[in-house]
Order: C-alpha cells, then sequence, then structure tokens
C-alpha cells in the first residue's frame, strides 16, 4: 500500500510537471535532458503495437484491437519519438540492453503483434519515409490463414446474433464457464450499433479462462448464430511476411498457437517455443532471436524454457522502461509499453510524462501479467 501511495504521487508530479514544460514552457528537450543528469544513463524503451488502420472504415467496430491504431496517429507517433528517440533495430536493441555503458542517447524499439495483413499497407509506408526500424511477431496458426483470433470471432459472432440466438448462448455457456455466462445473464442483447460494452466484458471475461475454453464457448456460440460478414481482420501470408522482412521489418516470433503460454504443460510450451522459431527460421531463411509471449502471460519457469529454446529476448507486457545492463534470465522478460496520444503534441507529453517519471521514481511503471 505505501509502494503505491509513493507511486501515485510521483505520478502526479511527474505528470504536472510534464505538462507544464510540454504545453505551456514548450520545455520538452530540457525534461530528456534532465534524465541525464540525475539518473546518469538515457532511456531504453521498447514500445508495443498491434493493428494500424484507416480508422474511418473501422469506427463501428466493437473493440479496441478491432478497431485499430489510425495510421495517421501512428505517423504523429513516429515523429513525435524521432524528436527524442533514437529508433533501432532488434540486434541494435539487443546490444545496447547488455551493454554495461548503456544506450547513449534515448532509444526505442517498435514491436508489433500478431502479424496483421494491413501492415503493408499502413505501416511500411511510415516507416520508410521516417527510416525506423522495427519487428513483427508472427503467430504461427495465423499465418496464410483466414482463420481469426478468438476475439475478433465473438466480435463477428455478436455482430450477427440475434435475441434468440442471445437466449440459447445463455443457456448453453452454463457448463462451460460461469463467468462467461454470468456477463450474458447481465445484459440483454442490445442493436447491433450499441454492443461494444458487451463484447469488452466478454473479452474481459475470457482473458481469464484457458484457451481451451475459449475455443469451446465460441465454437458453440459461431454454431448457433452462424456469423455472417465477418470483420475483415487477419494476419499476413507467408509471401506478405516475407515482403515485410524485404521492407525493414524483422519478423519474430509469437508462438505456434497464441495461446497464453501459463496455462499450458512444460512439454507444450517448449512446442510452442521451438517450433514457432524453427517454422520462421526455415520460411524465412534467416535467424530468430526473440518472441513475445501471448497476451503478455509468463512466469519464471517460461522464462527459462525461452532461454533454452534459444532465444535471445522474450518480451512481455509489462509496462517498464529498460532498466539496462540487461543480463540473464530478465533478457527473457523485456517489458514494452503502449504508446498514448493523437497529436505530435499529445505523443510528447506521454513520452515527457513518461521520462519524468523515470527520473523522479525509476524505471517501473506497473506490473502486468507475470504469474
Amino acid at each position: 500500500m505505501k509502494n503505491t501511495a509513493i507511486y501515485s504521487f510521483f505520478r502526479h508530479i511527474a505528470y504536472n510537471l510534464a505538462k507544464i514544460a510540454v504545453s505551456h514552457m514548450h520545455m520538452s528537450n530540457l525534461i530528456f535532458a534532465s534524465h541525464k543528469v540525475f539518473r546518469r544513463h538515457r532511456m531504453l524503451v521498447v514500445l508495443t503495437y498491434h493493428r494500424v488502420i484507416d480508422r474511418s472504415e473501422t469506427n463501428e467496430f466493437y473493440t479496441n484491437y478491432d478497431r485499430g491504431l489510425d495510421y495517421r496517429i501512428f505517423e504523429n507517433h513516429i515523429i513525435a519519438l524521432k524528436k527524442h528517440f533514437k529508433l533501432v533495430s532488434l540486434e541494435e536493441f539487443i546490444e545496447i540492453a547488455s551493454s554495461p555503458n548503456g544506450p547513449k542517447e534515448h532509444t526505442a524499439l517498435l514491436t508489433f503483434d500478431d502479424a496483421d495483413s494491413n501492415l503493408h499497407d499502413y505501416v511500411t509506408p511510415i516507416l520508410q519515409k521516417h527510416n525506423a526500424p522495427s519487428i513483427v511477431m508472427a503467430p504461427i496458426v495465423n499465418v496464410g490463414e483466414q482463420t481469426q483470433l478468438w476475439h475478433v470471432r465473438i466480435s463477428n459472432i455478436l455482430k450477427s446474433a440475434t435475441q434468440e440466438n442471445w437466449e440459447t448462448m445463455q443457456i448453453k455457456t452454463a457448463p462451460l464457464s460461469q463467468k462467461v455466462t454470468q456477463v450474458l445473464l447481465d445484459h440483454e442483447l442490445p442493436p447491433a450499433q450499441a454492443r461494444r460494452p458487451v463484447a469488452l466484458e466478454i473479452n474481459k471475461a475470457c482473458d481469464h479462462i484457458s484457451h481451451e475454453t475459449i475455443d469451446k464457448i465460441v465454437n458453440l456460440w459461431e454454431s448457433i448464430v452462424q456469423p455472417t460478414n465477418h470483420i475483415p481482420i487477419r494476419s499476413t501470408n507467408w509471401d506478405e511476411l516475407k515482403q515485410l522482412q524485404d521492407d525493414g521489418i524483422d519478423v519474430e516470433s509469437h508462438t505456434i498457437s497464441h495461446r497464453k503460454l501459463t496455462t499450458l504443460t512444460d512439454d507444450e510450451i517448449m512446442y510452442e517455443l521451438i517450433q514457432s522459431k524453427n517454422i520462421l527460421e526455415d520460411k524465412l531463411n534467416k535467424n530468430i532471436y526473440s518472441v513475445a509471449y501471448p497476451q503478455g502471460y509468463y512466469n519464471e519457469a517460461i522464462c527459462r524454457m525461452t532461454e533454452q529454446a534459444g532465444y535471445k529476448i522474450g518480451f512481455t507486457t509489462k509496462r517498464h522502461i529498460c532498466t539496462t545492463p540487461i543480463k540473464g534470465l530478465d533478457l527473457m522478460r523485456i517489458p514494452r509499453i503502449g504508446m498514448n496520444g493523437e497529436t505530435v503534441s499529445e505523443v510528447e507529453l506521454f513520452l515527457s510524462k513518461l521520462c519524468m517519471m523515470s527520473t523522479l521514481y525509476g524505471a517501473s511503471m506497473s506490473e502486468r501479467r507475470a504469474v
């Protein structure tokens, strides 16, 4: 409780100082320079993205993942980042992270989870325009397939569900998950355009059950609703992944099945880690150095298995900046931060707040998904 209060206090101070400096005094450069003075090193961060899209085409979709980040906002992120950070490749990041001297300037690595098929249309041109390297994490099961991630399939179901479907779902889901059933029972089925809150609650409930149970629920619902007019979200195929690689976006692993690793046996975890690495290396004719843990779920044993499987880096969803040098098993639990802000000035404010927090409080922002 005491640590939480201290963190909240410093977060409040950091936000207000950053807001004054950036919004009123235009002194963001001073904030980043002060980090070196007080912390004696530059910041090293990994940033995480998923879908980048034209939001005018997706605003009616239910979840933030489905809607994606507008490509114009994404370019504002890159513009703001490049004012204060050097954007590096994965190999450069590994070298800097393990160096006893740390980064010589504020440094960031861009990562894109799930290998969305729109990367080539909306991300590649912006990255090439700004000379920004990045990596994309590919889940093998979806590459080249029309299969969709479970939460996208739920959105498809909700788009097409009728009241009769809803009542049948309430009854037949009960033996599979009380948590998900309760969400269904707590809601009357709203009109199609107002189903976003229900979709978010269902996804939150599913986030706490096993992938096998989620699969059973989603398969059941699809058999009841028989959804049509699916949301046009899919992963890249192998040719598209090769093109991303040729365009300077490094392809890395997001396991085989995109299942939460903490729900699997040791043998299943090693299969996910080793086979995804082997398949990507064979298909793309390159070395695979990193893996992003699906949905951020990992533990100490998974870190050890990741190291044993031959990876140099494992990415989590813990919201930290990196503290260098990173050694041993800590290389298998690299934190990543999601970006905030739409305009360049809003993104600068977010980055300045991040820098101020690090200056005042250290690297830690919050703990997530370590179980």
